[in-house]
């Protein structure tokens, strides 16, 4: 269930069978940071126990499409059954894209889960790092992504994809991170 007491600026506290779980989410978007913290204080009256898991998440990924101009879907990338795979999505066509990241085991979401990195493609006709993870998305429309960690108890547990059709912004990106 989720408690209302702060963890940080912006956090606040998941509590399971094993006790609290802070989840961490990085902002690059600083412009955007009051509805992030708006959507957070949402969250923190969402009662965990009258929903599952994967209801929360759904309402996390919907959030930050909702906060993050220019997004249009997003899922979450995590370990079910021992395997990597995109666990919530706003949109069937997310694990369409993210397929090539686990069939390659190469990509900005596996990345970002892996080394707890915000990771961003502004140009998918452009991107070189992931080439067929690139490839896919662009040809489902995406022009931009955005992969930001999810993190508890310092731990990487996943990751948040965000995708849009049209270019994000060119601007440095902020250091700045609101926690969930």
């Amino acid at each position: 269930l989720l408690d209302n007491s702060r963890v940080g600026p912006t956090s606040l506290r998941l509590w399971d069978a094993t006790g609290s779980l802070t989840v961490s989410v990085g902002v690059v978007v600083s412009s955007q940071e009051k509805a992030i913290r708006d959507s957070v204080a949402v969250l923190s009256d969402f009662f965990v126990g009258e929903g599952t898991l994967g209801e929360t998440l759904t309402r996390v990924a919907n959030l930050a499409v909702a906060c993050v101009g220019p997004a249009e879907m997003a899922g979450i990338t995590m370990l079910v059954d021992s395997r990597v795979r995109t666990a919530v999505f706003t949109s069937a066509e997310s694990p369409e894209i993210d397929s090539a990241q686990y069939e390659t085991g190469e990509g900005p979401c596996l990345d970002a889960f892996r080394h707890q990195r915000v990771y961003r493609i502004d140009s998918t006709a452009e991107e070189r790092r992931w080439p067929v993870f690139s490839a896919l998305a662009a040809s489902h429309g995406i022009v931009s992504t955005l992969s930001l960690p999810l993190v508890a108890r310092q731990e990487g547990v996943g990751a948040l994809n965000l995708y849009a059709r049209r270019a994000q912004q060119r601007r440095p990106p902020d250091r700045s991170a609101a926690s969930l």
